[in-house]
């Protein structure tokens, strides 16, 4: 059910900052009130369900994501064929990978064409 969804997306948040966090210098760069950047995240954890990612490792990064590049990096047009291929059932960290031909940590460089 949606309560146990949420209870989820909440352990992934948690997650993803601290993943977010053990890689940047300063990690209140960028970042308004926690509940701010948390309202982001689960508005972002919702889009990508509509893409659907539903693996929990795969929701995690895409959370990271959203910490570095912002909440609606998702809308970018170079993620059309990411999204195409999420939603026949592919992993999102793979299906960064195959779009961009970069890890999927660097989805921000394929994005902004570094």
């Amino acid at each position: 059910p949606a309560q146990w969804e949420q209870v989820d997306d909440y352990a992934v948040v948690h997650a993803a900052w601290l993943r977010w966090r053990s890689n940047v210098q300063d990690a209140s760069h960028g970042l308004a009130s926690r509940e701010a950047w948390e309202q982001a995240l689960f508005h972002a954890l919702r889009a990508a369900s509509v893409y659907g990612i539903t693996d929990r490792q795969d929701r995690e990064l895409f959370a990271v994501h959203a910490l570095q590049m912002g909440a609606d990096f998702h809308e970018h047009a170079r993620m059309l064929a990411v999204w195409e291929k999420t939603r026949t059932g592919d992993y999102y960290g793979a299906a960064c990978e195959e779009v961009s031909g970069q890890p999927a940590y660097a989805l921000q460089d394929y994005l902004h064409g570094n």
